[in-house]
């Protein structure tokens, strides 16, 4: 797994953010791991925070590939934490965290499905 500290570190695939990497990767956060989650994911845009928009990894397998669109980004995309947004144009983290405060407020589980 990738995490931004500056500099790339290459663990085991979940060892750092189980339930984000493992557990919703696969689909689905159990209500009893949702603060967990957040957690988590505090971590993850805090430490994304800490790159420029043009350190974003497109291609795992191949690291020099960049977007289609390259540098040519909106000005308030500042670094990488707020560099992913949605097919309707909302911030991806803000996104997802509503949705895990929402789980968490409800006591739910928090599933991804395609529509």
């Amino acid at each position: 797994m990738l995490y931004a500290q500056k500099t790339l570190y290459i663990e085991d695939w979940g060892s750092r953010f189980p339930i984000i990497m493992n557990e919703l990767y696969q689909g689905k956060v159990k209500r009893k791991d949702v603060v967990k989650a957040i957690e988590e994911l505090n971590i993850i845009k805090r430490e994304l925070q800490a790159f420029d928009p043009d350190n974003v990894v497109w291609d795992i397998d191949d690291l020099s590939k960049q977007p289609p669109w390259g540098s040519n980004i909106s000005k308030d995309i500042t670094d990488l934490s707020n560099y992913f947004v949605t097919s309707d144009g909302n911030d991806f983290l803000t996104v997802f965290f509503h949705a895990l405060e929402k789980a968490k407020e409800l006591s739910a589980d928090i599933e991804i499905k395609s529509m």
